[in-house]
């Protein structure tokens, strides 16, 4: 890449849960979230093996989050549209060390290879397709929980989060029967389910316990009015409560599959490496046979000789 790429982040399409980027080069113009920036710094550490030197706008932090500052908040949107355009135009312009930008994951991100890209084979395509796949949903149930944290509890938010991700584990079960995926990633992606479904957990407990406080405070000032509203709140919180345990149940069986499907794998990976050595024996006994041979035909051939 020897000429200089100019890249500008000159808009952005603010969404009911995210905001988009505009991105424009001199040839195309395309949209990207935030979180598919943070994947392309995070894929390229990973790929080089080092700490990226360019500047990144970071995730919220603690203050950000003590200050309730939203994923719309205009400053942080500005601010991160500056530090997005600046990242991306250090990353393909540095003179001075290209092995970040030459990466096919840096070409892909700006559709840089769309000509080697279209060349992949069908099952790399469909591993990429379905690692961003899982990430949106994943995102998705981040940010219902996230809103669960920010605005005021609520079981059908929470029923609703554990809906997704009960899918998101049938649909790792299926990829651990057809072993589409590393071990490493197989647990990876359990322990992000465990953890999400642990925080469903933590705020139906939150859920339960500031709503039974708004009940006995209502219910001392108006008893006769809210006896209905009571037993409505009452019953979402018990159905809350029976689906919480019902989902519990079904994680621990899923994961108990998981566990045996990956057993299944250690075992066929056991029996793999019997057979690999039995051929190493095989291999080290015709070795022993070609040696025995050698020495008595040395032996009759100085035989042989002695005798002539």
């Amino acid at each position: 890449m020897s000429d200089k790429l100019r890249i500008h982040v000159d808009g952005v399409d603010i969404k009911p849960k995210y905001v988009l980027y505009r991105i424009s080069t001199p040839t195309k113009l395309f949209y990207k979230r935030y979180s598919e920036f943070w994947r392309l710094k995070t894929q390229l550490e990973k790929q080089i093996g080092s700490s990226i030197p360019y500047d990144f706008p970071e995730k919220p932090s603690v203050l950000d989050k003590m200050w309730k500052r939203r994923y719309d908040d205009p400053e942080m949107i500005d601010e991160r549209r500056v530090g997005l355009e600046r990242f991306l135009n250090e990353l393909y312009n540095d003179r001075f060390d290209s092995r970040w930008r030459d990466t096919k994951i840096a070409q892909n991100f700006l559709q840089l290879s769309k000509a080697k890209a279209s060349q992949e084979e069908p099952k790399q395509r469909q591993e990429a397709d379905d690692e961003i796949r899982w990430d949106e949903l994943i995102r998705d149930v981040k940010l219902d929980l996230d809103e669960e944290s920010d605005d005021t509890p609520s079981v059908r938010r929470v029923l609703r989060a554990r809906t997704k991700l009960h899918k998101l584990r049938e649909r790792l079960e299926r990829d651990v029967q057809k072993k589409s995926l590393p071990g490493t990633e197989v647990t990876r992606r359990a322990a992000l389910l465990r953890s999400l479904l642990k925080e469903c957990d933590n705020i139906g407990v939150a859920n339960t316990t500031q709503d039974r406080g708004r009940l006995l405070g209502v219910a001392a000032a108006e008893t006769s009015s809210n006896t209905d509203s009571q037993g409505r709140t009452n019953s979402d919180l018990q159905q809350g409560q029976v689906q919480m345990v019902r989902d519990q149940e079904q994680e621990l069986v899923a994961l108990h599959r998981i566990i045996q499907a990956q057993r299944g794998l250690a075992l066929d990976m056991n029996e793999e490496l019997q057979t690999q050595n039995e051929l190493l024996t095989a291999l080290e006994d015709d070795v022993d046979n070609t040696g025995r041979r050698l020495q008595m035909a040395n032996r009759r051939a100085r035989q042989f000789n002695n005798s002539a």
